[in-house]
């Protein structure tokens, strides 16, 4: 059930606490927290401000808290949500920070095409020149 994974789950984290505790310091673990732990980035990922947990859409039920704990859906292009740790391209799966790269660079390398064979200017002179044939006619 869901309740011995939060307990399995949390009892891992704890062991990882204590362990890295051991290694660095009680004290040297609470100054690493303070110098980098961010209360209002935690809040915006996690979305803990949300006042409705739970949606109901289309018959469903959708959780709104936590989003970057979820695992994505397997899509067929690349499906997931914002926060997530894995994408999934083509049903294999790749580091979020992988995929966005990518993308970007995609859609750069498009644009730059673009520019370049002003395809944009050629678009709109194409549909001016048909819109003004249908007002002649």
């Amino acid at each position: 059930s869901y309740n011995t994974l939060y307990i399995i789950a949390n009892r891992q984290k704890d062991e990882l606490i204590y362990k890295i505790e051991a290694r660095i310091g009680k004290e040297k673990l609470k100054q690493l927290k303070r110098d980098y732990h961010n209360k209002k980035l935690t809040e915006f990922v996690t979305n803990s401000g949300e006042l409705t947990p739970i949606m109901e859409y289309r018959n469903h039920l959708y959780q709104k808290i936590d989003p970057i704990y979820f695992n994505p859906n397997l899509g067929k292009f690349i499906k997931a949500h914002f926060y997530t740790p894995v994408k999934y391209v083509f049903g294999l799966p790749y580091s979020t920070i992988k995929v966005n790269i990518a993308v970007i660079w995609f859609i750069s390398l498009f644009l730059y095409i673009a520019l370049y064979y002003r395809l944009l200017l050629r678009l709109l002179n194409l549909n001016y020149t048909k819109f003004f044939k249908r007002l002649s006619e």
